[in-house]
């Protein structure tokens, strides 16, 4: 699957990198005009089929932007890229950036300097590519990986988590990853998939993609997020993990995380605008403690509840934790909760060093 790219803008300090001239090489026959700041604003629709090449003037390692109401894992972000090329109708991604445009930074040499500071201080366990941006979908462009999975490979402590919807086997080249490597799938039912996630790969080819990776000796995660309720989910949900636990042994699962679909109010209105055909946002919702919109506790519990039932059924060692929930739901599903961030974020730690062991 490739994403047509009509027109690409190069941030004028970013002209000679090696990422610009890796697109441009890739995109030989797409205009490109050089910018001294920010290009005017357009449609998102529109920005999807617009690469800008510019620096990341922020850091590029930093916390998730959870929120301290709820329960956070404390995940370390790698701000590479803003935006995907794929279009899925619940995405926080669509209010979330003022820049409309499929962006890459292009100092790559300000990230890796970073990553060997954090290396150095042994702090950092868990890291991701795919909370800004999809870990795949614009790597041909980027070229991250490249850099990335030998560094991890050779680190002590850190591990690198590749999230995804999309199919991009180029990872598999790479054999001395040491086992430093989470490839990583967000899944949803098969309905969703088809109506609700517009250019992703099919659930399928995810996990199909997920069997090579264990084959390979990579290690497996898999989000189950937004979680969506409508008639008749909680099977179609099983289906789905039924098709994990046929393809990937449980003990190469590092963990599986769930959250309910949740979306601040303003979401709605754009979503439904670019989305008209979308039921999603059309449900009952409740203002949460972070103001996001969400399902009514009971019914993110009976949710929760009946898929957690179908991971046990299947294996009594995979690693569970709920993404962005409170200590209630916690208690009410598991029959636990960790007392605090940090407690759960150890627990993953400890999780994906076990699994590497394996």
């Amino acid at each position: 699957m490739t994403f047509p790219i009509e027109k690409i803008y190069i941030d004028i300090n970013s002209v000679n990198s090696d990422i610009t001239k890796n697109v441009l090489n890739i995109l030989k026959s797409t205009p490109f005009e050089v910018v001294d700041s920010t290009p005017p604003a357009t449609k998102l629709t529109k920005g999807k089929k617009i690469l800008y090449l510019k620096e990341n003037k922020q850091n590029f390692l930093k916390k998730c932007p959870g929120t301290p109401i709820y329960l956070c894992c404390l995940y370390n972000v790698l701000h590479v890229a803003e935006h995907c090329p794929m279009d899925c109708s619940y995405c926080i991604l669509q209010i979330y950036f003022q820049n409309p445009y499929l962006t890459i930074f292009t100092n790559m040499d300000k990230m890796m300097e970073e990553l060997e500071t954090a290396e150095k201080k042994s702090e950092i366990v868990r890291v991701g590519t795919g909370e800004f941006t999809d870990s795949f979908a614009m790597q041909r462009f980027g070229k991250w990986n490249e850099t990335l999975i030998p560094f991890f490979a050779k680190s002590e402590k850190m591990f690198l988590e590749l999230k995804s919807k999309y199919i991009d086997k180029d990872f598999l080249t790479y054999k001395d990853h040491n086992r430093k490597i989470i490839i990583s799938f967000s899944l949803n039912t098969l309905k969703i998939n088809q109506i609700e996630e517009k250019f992703t790969s099919s659930i399928y080819d995810r996990i199909e993609l997920s069997k090579l990776a264990s084959e390979e000796g990579f290690i497996n995660s898999f989000h189950f997020d937004p979680i969506i309720d409508y008639p008749g989910c909680e099977k179609d949900y099983e289906a789905v993990v039924n098709l994990i636990f046929d393809n990937i042994p449980d003990k190469n699962i590092c963990w599986i995380s769930l959250g309910s679909l949740r979306f601040i109010p303003a979401l709605k209105e754009i979503a439904t605008e670019r989305f008209p055909h979308t039921k999603i946002y059309y449900n009952e919702f409740h203002s949460g403690m972070d103001g996001k919109l969400r399902y009514f506790v009971e019914k993110r519990i009976e949710l929760y509840k009946k898929i957690v039932s179908y991971i046990r059924k299947r294996s009594k060692i995979v690693p569970l934790y709920f993404c962005m929930e409170n200590q209630k739901v916690w208690k009410r599903v598991f029959g636990y909760a960790p007392k605090n961030n940090l407690e759960l974020s150890k627990f993953l730690d400890e999780s994906v060093i076990k699994v590497s062991k394996n």
